[in-house]
């Protein structure tokens, strides 16, 4: 998986819900009445129990709203803000990714690069991976590998069919590790798989 396209596809996913959060619910209504009726049942919102209580005089009414209004309030605009709050979550974990790894991301990206941002996007993924005194990657050495594999790579490739060209030339440690690092980066943004 590529994460510039995952970005792109997270951000189109957002816009769709945001869209369907206003217009969707009449749509998934006459859904849900025809599937209701091809099971034969009767496709009507069940009016709830009214609970006889003393009103104060800043309580609002919700008599006046009927079963469908109360459902939607209810149930479906809460489903669709959470799946929106889920979506934005993951886009901003993976612009957070693109922003250390996105120079990475395929050699023609790798190509546009001058030394100089070439140096400080090496630099950036040191930090990024730097714990203490301890550190995965030299940006130095990684700055100066990346240089070498500029000049390498002939055609445009993913970050898979780069780090297979490079794990042919194994004198290359950095770069290996960065790519193999960025590869594994879609599987730690699905919250479920992190808990594990």
């Amino acid at each position: 998986m590529l994460i510039g396209i995952a970005i792109e596809s997270v951000q189109g996913l957002i816009s769709f819900f945001k869209k369907y959060r206003e217009t969707g619910f009449s749509k998934a209504l006459e859904a849900a009445k025809e599937i209701a009726l091809e099971m034969d049942i009767h496709p009507e919102f069940r009016k709830r129990r009214k609970i006889k209580r003393k009103r104060q005089f800043d309580d609002a009414s919700t008599e006046s709203q009927s079963a469908e209004v109360l459902f939607r309030i209810d149930y479906f605009i809460p489903i669709v803000d959470q799946a929106i709050s889920s979506l934005t979550r993951r886009f901003e974990q993976y612009q957070e990714y693109e922003k250390t790894f996105g120079f990475l991301f395929t050699s023609d990206r790798l190509w546009s690069l001058d030394d100089t941002s070439l140096m400080a996007a090496c630099v950036n993924i040191e930090n990024a991976l730097k714990s203490g005194e301890q550190k995965d990657i030299d940006g130095n050495e990684l700055f100066e590998e990346l240089i070498f594999i500029q000049d390498l790579l002939k055609e445009s490739m993913g970050p898979l069919d780069i780090l297979k060209f490079l794990k042919e030339r194994p004198f290359y440690p950095n770069a290996i590790i960065a790519y193999r690092i960025l590869l594994t980066i879609p599987v730690t943004v699905a919250s479920a798989e992190i808990s594990f």
